[in-house]
């Protein structure tokens, strides 16, 4: 057995998060340089990088076939915390994985994510911000096709667990808001790109921390798998009969 098997093994045994990847992600949130990151260097790749990376892997190689058919599961997943900003020594203070639809890139597809800051992980659907066209016609098919979606979403994402828009940091679960106003499904299918095309599960840090690798893979795919209708409708000119057929497939009806 090679020592990447055991040490993935190892990681769904145990809690691949602990505290100590929260306190590093909140330094480098009030510290958001290169000199922060190469001075925690090995401890951000130990608690952080590697846990992320193999919990996200494991979930690339449980996906259903028709979600694998699709999805760039193996190449260029990952982003990295420093920056190319051309010397200036900035760094993200987050890290996200996402398989995204074959033949085009991270910043640019329809993606399934997953996202780590120093209050939550994310678990979701996005479209990249260089997607281009894919912007206007998920709008078009979810303003089409938002009635016979929307009963779908319901039943296997619930209002009350799933949160709304990228640039919501907080670290609440639900209802799902912004502002004040109230966001549901109806909603989102209304008018995606006001709410960035973004939809996730947040999963609070005091909750990650007690999760193990084998829950975490569990949740994270499973949502995926819920999720991939939203990739279809962004990627087809006609979503509705590969959707209804994914559905049937993957036993969601």
């Amino acid at each position: 057995m090679s020592p990447i098997i055991r040490k993935e093994e190892a990681t769904l045994r145990t809690t691949p998060f602990g505290h100590a990847a929260f306190e590093l992600l909140a330094g480098i949130h009030a510290n958001p340089t290169k000199l922060y990151y190469q001075s925690h260097k090995e401890a951000f790749k130990a608690e952080v990088e590697e846990p992320f990376q193999q919990v996200f892997r494991q979930v690339m190689s449980a996906l259903p076939p028709p979600i694998a058919a699709q999805m760039e599961t193996q190449e260029h997943l990952f982003s990295r915390f420093l920056k190319n900003d051309y010397g200036r020594g900035g760094a993200w203070d987050f890290l996200w994985g996402a398989c995204y639809t074959k033949g085009g890139r991270r910043t640019e597809g329809a993606q399934l994510y997953l996202h780590i800051d120093r209050n939550v992980l994310k678990l979701g659907f996005y479209i990249g911000v260089y997607a281009g066209g894919l912007h206007e016609r998920f709008t078009r098919n979810c303003r089409a096709h938002g009635p016979e979606m929307l009963p779908y979403l319901r039943r296997v994402l619930p209002e009350t667990m799933v949160s709304f828009d990228t640039n919501d940091t907080g670290v609440r679960i639900a209802p799902a808001s912004r502002g004040n106003v109230r966001v549901t499904w109806e909603s989102y299918l209304r008018n995606p790109y006001l709410l960035e095309n973004d939809v996730c599960i947040r999963m609070p840090r005091t909750e990650v921390t007690k999760a193990t690798g084998q829950a975490l893979v569990a949740k994270i795919r499973d949502t995926h798998v819920r999720l991939f209708p939203l990739v279809l409708l962004a990627v087809h000119e006609d979503p509705m009969p590969a959707i209804r057929q994914y559905v049937g497939s993957v036993g969601l009806r």
